[in-house]
């Protein structure tokens, strides 16, 4: 379980690199599940966790059968910073 957390924010992170790599705005698609699972080498259910962690912050919307949405590119930045 540790471990998952630990993933979760590794995706986390990593997508918030990616938004800002490709210059993602309010309103983009993001990469599905799969795709995210995918590029960072965790499970679909901790990707899907890290999506839904960040739509609980307010950063992305989930849209079931439609897609994961951003919804505050700078908030999801900020979150690209590791822990102190």
């Amino acid at each position: 379980m540790l471990e998952d957390q630990g993933s979760s924010r590794t995706v986390i992170r990593g997508l918030a690199t990616y938004v800002r790599s490709q210059r993602l705005d309010v309103g983009d698609r993001l990469p599905s599940v799969r795709q995210l699972a995918e590029m960072f080498d965790v499970s679909r259910n901790v990707a899907r966790d890290a999506l839904v962690q960040e739509e609980a912050m307010g950063l992305l919307e989930i849209q079931p059968r439609s897609g994961d949405y951003l919804r505050s590119p700078h908030g999801l930045c900020e979150l690209a910073t590791p822990d102190s």
